[in-house]
């Protein structure tokens, strides 16, 4: 039986630039970094990087894949993220289940922010 999730591997066509990305204006930490692969340091999984083979960079970010982030205040994220040049508008908006925004990394991949609302 699968329990738990251990990485999600995004394949990138410019691993620096999905680093920086990433570190630099998600404000992930970086467990492990070489030229061939980066890992994200997140409580109970890895989020990494690893190049693209260069037949499949045209699909990269197209596969609609969105990679989503719980946290407390999406608000308050919304306001460091564009501080940090994070591309968009970067508006949050209200749902169901609480609040979200989403941003695009370098590839066209979404990564959602979502503050769910409390019972």
């Amino acid at each position: 039986m699968l329990t738990q999730l251990g990485t999600v591997i995004l394949k990138v066509t410019d691993i620096r630039l999905s680093t920086t990305f990433y570190h630099d204006i998600l404000g992930l930490p970086i467990r492990f970094d070489s030229a061939g692969w980066v890992e994200f340091d997140l409580p109970g999984t890895t989020l990494a990087l690893h190049p693209a083979p260069a037949e499949f960079r045209e699909h990269v970010g197209k596969n609609g894949v969105t990679v989503n982030f719980l946290v407390e205040d999406v608000k308050r994220i919304a306001t460091d993220l564009r501080a940090r040049g994070a591309p968009g508008d970067l508006t949050v908006i209200d749902e169901d289940f609480g609040k979200f925004l989403e941003v695009i990394d370098p590839d066209g991949y979404a990564i959602g922010i979502c503050q769910l609302r409390r019972k």
